[in-house]
């Protein structure tokens, strides 16, 4: 997730608005899943991947401080249909 950029983590957008996950963790022998599903299982948040999942261990919404997954998911009151989908790639100003 850090790749090149001085600024880890992996932006995405969840409801439409910008979220940025900052850290996360493997989960051992985890079942691949549809891609950006979020799951909640003993407080605790995971993203499905196309091989298995992530737990989301902190992450920075749009304008907000940085924050714990949960203490995140206390107030983001998750459906069943909620996901996290790519967010657009930041334009690069070439070809003006």
């Amino acid at each position: 997730m850090r790749a090149l950029s001085p600024e880890p983590g992996a932006l995405a957008l969840f409801r439409g608005q910008p979220l940025q996950v900052l850290r996360t963790g493997p989960v051992p022998a985890a079942e691949p899943g549809e891609p950006g599903r979020l799951q909640v299982r003993a407080k605790r948040l995971y993203l499905a991947c196309g091989d298995g999942e992530l737990e989301i261990l902190e992450l920075m919404p749009a304008g907000r401080k940085r924050l714990a997954a949960q203490a995140w998911l206390a107030g983001a009151r998750l459906g069943d249909t909620d996901r996290l989908v790519a967010a657009p790639a930041p334009s690069t100003g070439e070809g003006r």
